[in-house]
């Protein structure tokens, strides 16, 4: 038996030998909670989208999701709890947004970049 932390998701296997083979039988069931992932819309000061904008893991700082044309991302990768998202963009000043993950919160993370000088 065993969990999957990123997803909350647990699985159980059941092995059972026949006596005079090297066959087994073997059952899994998975049972996963409701769907966790959450959009980020990444604006500009003026409430236009940005597209292209990089979302990083906060732990390691590699690019997890990158936004559409209407600056929006799929979050399907956090962790339950408080989180950090630190996002950027070459052109706008790199921005950190702090959400708290829960298992039926799917509203949308809105963030705004503004340009640099």
């Amino acid at each position: 038996k065993g969990v999957l932390d990123s997803l909350d998701a647990s699985g159980e296997a059941r092995f059972k030998a026949n006596h005079d083979s090297l066959l087994a039988h073997v059952t899994l069931h998975m049972v996963v909670p409701p769907f966790r992932a959450r959009v980020m819309r990444v604006l500009d000061e003026h409430g236009s989208p940005i597209r292209s904008a990089s979302l990083l893991d906060d732990e390691t700082g590699e690019v997890r999701a990158t936004t559409n044309f209407a600056g929006e991302a799929s979050l399907g990768w956090l962790r339950r709890g408080r989180t950090n998202i630190p996002v950027q963009r070459p052109g706008y000043e790199p921005e950190r947004v702090t959400i708290n993950v829960t298992p039926t919160d799917t509203t949308t993370v809105i963030v705004q970049l503004r340009r640099t000088p």
